[in-house]
């Protein structure tokens, strides 16, 4: 009976140990992380991407639009 009684015990012991060991291994940062947490899930993040691809598709609609009226009015001036 003291034999149960003792690797009773000495698995309580073991398990105690094991969970522990997470928290060796866990290093607390500095560093602000917060930016990376989703929080709007996954509606928010493809309306987010769609709006930010939309604003740089408008920039470069733009831009191509201004360089092609300057090359037309230099070859037309020519």
């Amino acid at each position: 009976m003291n034999a149960k009684v003792s690797n009773i015990k000495k698995k309580k012991a073991e398990r105690s140990v094991i969970s522990t060991i997470p928290s060796v291994f866990s290093l607390p940062s500095k560093a602000d992380y917060s930016h990376f947490v989703i929080r709007d899930g996954a509606e928010g993040m493809m309306r987010d991407t769609w709006a930010s691809i939309g604003e740089r598709l408008d920039a470069a609609i733009s831009k191509v639009g201004k360089e092609s009226n300057g090359q037309t009015q230099n070859t037309e001036s020519a």
